[in-house]
């Protein structure tokens, strides 16, 4: 998985590179796969960012607008918030 799908390479994707994944998806997975685009601890993955695709309503200017406000983040939060204090009230 991660990089080897299309569809998660494109959300794994460093938020940098998006532009380029939008032009030729293919290429950049390729990029991903072989270590020419590194995905590291301080490259944010696009999935961090809000858009459909994730990552497109990025702001280089300002890269701290949006984060953590994705989509899959969003659901994720509000999954675990909800299933902790559903447990909490069942004990």
């Amino acid at each position: 998985m991660g990089a080897n799908h299309l569809q998660l390479a494109g959300m794994l994707c460093p938020v940098k590179h998006m532009n380029a994944y939008h032009a030729d998806p293919k290429k950049v997975q390729e990029k991903l796969q072989n270590g020419e685009i590194r995905m590291s601890a301080g490259a944010w993955p696009a999935l961090a960012y809000p858009g459909d695709p994730p990552g497109t309503n990025f702001d280089v200017e300002n890269i701290q607008e949006g984060l953590l406000r994705g989509h899959l983040l969003k659901h994720v939060y509000s999954y675990v918030y909800f299933i902790v204090q559903f447990c909490l009230m069942i004990y």
